[in-house]
């Protein structure tokens, strides 16, 4: 638990936090410091375009790179997600080739009949919305996860130390009152961000 837990924290605040924000944060001087006509309105090739303009044909290129590698970092743990759940909960079980085959077939069969039919325009429209169905679904999602996780008849399992020992050790592995109290006020603030974009889109 210990090893996986620093894992975690490792993977996601030491990398793709820092990834993220760089790159927002990248796009974002460009597009401010740019003083670039119609900037409000441009697409992921524009934000290419600019950055090897104004900073480097380099940082254009890791600009890119980055993304290439945020999007298969989020499809290979779509595809460990699938697998725990395929195998943990409804015993499940394929072969790991067939499932990523699968997994990566779901994921890349939209966006390259998008990118096909529609080109450059289709693929920034389809980035915008797969974001807000991101952001509108991620509350839904989060809820019953940290409501589960912070269950203490759920996340807790019995294990028997020794056989000749007649009762079972309990493993507890459910979020403390700290983590629980941080996780909901993290959806809190995702729920209210999503309440005024919907309120300041309705309201025009």
């Amino acid at each position: 638990i210990y090893h996986g837990t620093v894992d975690v924290v490792m993977s996601l605040l030491g990398f793709a936090v820092v990834i993220n924000s760089l790159i927002l944060i990248l796009a974002s001087a460009v597009f401010f410091y740019g003083n670039v006509d119609g900037a409000g309105d441009a697409g992921l090739f524009d934000a290419y375009d600019l950055i090897k303009e104004l900073v480097g044909p380099g940082a254009a290129t890791i600009f890119a790179l980055a993304l290439l590698f945020a999007g298969q970092s989020s499809s290979i743990i779509a595809t460990v997600a699938g697998q725990a759940v395929a195998e943990g909960f409804i015993r499940w079980r394929v072969s790991p080739i067939f499932r990523r085959l699968l997994t990566r077939l779901i994921a890349v069969i939209p966006s390259m009949a998008v990118a096909i039919a529609l080109g450059r325009p289709g693929i920034d429209a389809l980035l915008v919305a797969s974001q807000v169905v991101l952001s509108v679904v991620l509350p839904f999602i989060s809820f019953p996860l940290v409501y589960l996780t912070s269950k203490k008849s759920i996340m807790c399992v019995k294990e028997k130390e020794l056989e000749s020992q007649p009762e079972d050790t309990v493993l507890d592995y459910s979020n403390n009152l700290i983590v629980t109290l941080l996780a909901f006020g993290i959806w809190m603030v995702i729920v209210v961000a999503n309440v005024y974009v919907i309120v300041t889109l309705g309201s025009g």
